[in-house]
């Protein structure tokens, strides 16, 4: 990814945050459009606004959407809710390109499969793993919410050495390992292994199965991390799916 794409999508990301506690129970998106290397619209989501993102940028970008290129932090959804689909939106509108995050080979795959039946051009893909990408091209910021990511990965204490490089603030919710269930060490951290449904299951991680730290192991990686100051938010023991605990961490 070229480095105005990075700039763009960090700027995204931006605004994407000023929607914390206004999009629940949507995730955070942010989006901007861009026209001949200059901003000409942009928009976060708001649920009781309903326009996803795009659309918002799109309102604001007016005429200037079309020939433009279009970043956005969450892939455009093809779907009708309470909205209509972003991707007719975007063509209508005659933006040429597209920058999406997406994580998953396998949702990458079955669009360019798309792509190449119905001989849509100008489209590109481009696929950014969290458990590999390097977070610092993303940017800096205040701080970072991670919900329910955490226990998605195979190694989730790298994600949390990589975190403390781009925020000096964690807020984190996640389920972990019983003490009872703990069937495995992992570089020097107890836990359990939870199977995944791999990529081509959209709830859930990449990797085909997951690491689940105990609740001691994880303040010890937190700490192994470079958090010194850990803070209990609220822990739940009779959640259905295993223990979760909310924490902030700096």
């Amino acid at each position: 990814m070229d480095p105005h794409a990075i700039r763009f999508l960090q700027h995204a990301l931006a605004l994407a945050r000023k929607g914390a506690g206004l999009a629940s129970p949507n995730p955070l998106v942010g989006c901007v459009i861009v026209l001949e290397g200059r901003i000409v619209g942009e928009g976060f989501h708001q649920y009781e606004w309903r326009d996803h993102a795009e659309i918002v940028a799109l309102k604001s970008a007016g005429s200037k959407a079309r020939g433009a290129t279009l970043y956005v932090t969450l892939e455009p959804c093809n779907h009708t809710g309470r909205t209509g689909p972003c991707t007719e939106a975007i063509i209508a509108e005659g933006v040429q390109r597209v920058v999406a995050i997406e994580g998953r080979v396998t949702n990458l795959r079955k669009a360019e499969l798309i792509q190449r039946l119905l001989g849509i051009s100008g489209v590109e893909f481009v696929c950014g793993d969290l458990e590999e990408i390097d977070l610092q091209r993303l940017g800096h910021f205040d701080a970072v919410f991670a919900s329910g990511i955490l226990y998605h990965l195979a190694k989730p204490w790298l994600l949390l050495r990589r975190l403390t490089t781009v925020a000096p603030k964690l807020f984190l919710w996640t389920h972990y390992c019983p003490s009872s269930a703990t069937n495995t060490l992992l570089d020097s951290y107890y836990g359990c292994l939870y199977p995944e449904g791999g990529a081509d299951d959209p709830l859930s991680g990449l990797s085909a199965t997951s690491f689940w730290f105990t609740r001691a192991s994880l303040f010890d990686a937190l700490r192994d991390a470079g958090y010194s100051k850990i803070e209990l938010v609220d822990e739940d023991t009779r959640h259905p799916k295993g223990p979760t605990i909310t924490l902030t961490a700096e």
